[in-house]
């Protein structure tokens, strides 16, 4: 997929015939981190793989941008509250300047912590190599980070939230989010999902990425237009050139990405011909496939 490079793990059977060694493989590199795996939330629990070192990446873009969308509006909001301030200031009294000086100060804070919950996160990334993780060790590894930070120095935080004068450049631990806040932006951001199985009896957390959304809505749409062009042809079996002329809706998936998930999976057989090569539906599904 050209948004997010990730592969099924089914879709690695298509190219080593050894199953086996694939998924030994694969668990290898899932422990020592250097790829994660993701279940995607598809009717057929799909399992995603991604490079680890590309999940980085998405998750400081991600809080990167978020950095310089505060920042913009900090200063568009400056212009704005000067310009108030020169029409309202023999309006106000005290209170009311107090009130609205605290409520700018706080939406600084919350700029203030995104770094520290991108940083948080980033490091969960390279201690945490399941695919989910607990409320429980989420609460304990947000508790050890926190303490770490209250005798060091905080990260380096946005450009618009660094006013703070010399004294203030430690993160107090009164001051820091607390677990629940770290949760919901990891949530909001796409970086966790929650856990709704009954694995765990308390709450649980599968790790994400922001475009695999994309690719659970995508996979059934462009199995099911696939099953069935295949269930109308004459012979059950479509040429790939035949393939290429189908008019995927629905989907942001490419139509070779749709094939090896499907060649991969089991549900349909890649042919080679000396005309090139075929996709075939096997006898025992060439009929009422959904393709979920």
């Amino acid at each position: 997929m050209e948004n997010c490079p990730v592969v099924l793990q089914h879709q690695l059977y298509t190219v080593l015939d050894d199953h086996t060694s694939v998924d030994v493989e694969l668990e290898d590199l899932k422990t020592s981190n250097h790829v994660r795996l993701f279940r995607l939330l598809t009717l057929r629990r799909d399992i995603g793989v991604l490079l680890t070192s590309t999940y980085k990446a998405r998750v400081q873009a991600a809080f990167a941008a978020f950095a310089q969308q505060e920042e913009t509006r900090g200063r568009d909001e400056n212009i704005t509250e000067s310009i108030c301030n020169s029409v309202t200031e023999r309006e106000e009294d005290g209170n009311d300047k107090r009130s609205r000086n605290s409520s700018v100060q706080a939406s600084k804070l919350s700029a203030r912590h995104m770094a520290l919950v991108s940083d948080f996160f980033l490091k969960t990334v390279d201690r945490v190599t399941n695919i989910s993780m607990t409320q429980h060790q989420l609460e304990s590894l947000w508790g050890e980070y926190t303490q770490s930070i209250s005798h060091s120095q905080a990260p380096a935080c946005p450009r618009s939230s660094m006013s703070a004068g010399p004294g203030k450049r430690r993160a107090a631990p009164s001051l820091l989010p607390s677990i629940d806040e770290v949760t919901r932006v990891l949530i909001h951001y796409g970086f966790l999902a929650r856990r709704v199985d009954a694995v765990y009896e308390g709450p649980a957390y599968w790790f994400s990425a922001p475009e695999l959304g994309s690719v659970t809505a995508s996979l059934p749409r462009g199995r099911k237009a696939i099953l069935a062009a295949l269930a109308r042809s004459r012979y059950k079996e479509l040429s790939e050139q035949n393939l290429g002329a189908l008019r995927l809706k629905g989907t942001a998936l490419s139509l070779s990405f749709h094939m090896a998930d499907l060649v991969g999976s089991g549900e349909v057989l890649a042919v080679p011909t000396a005309s090139g090569m075929f996709l075939r539906l096997p006898a025992r599904t060439a009929s009422g496939a959904t393709g979920r």
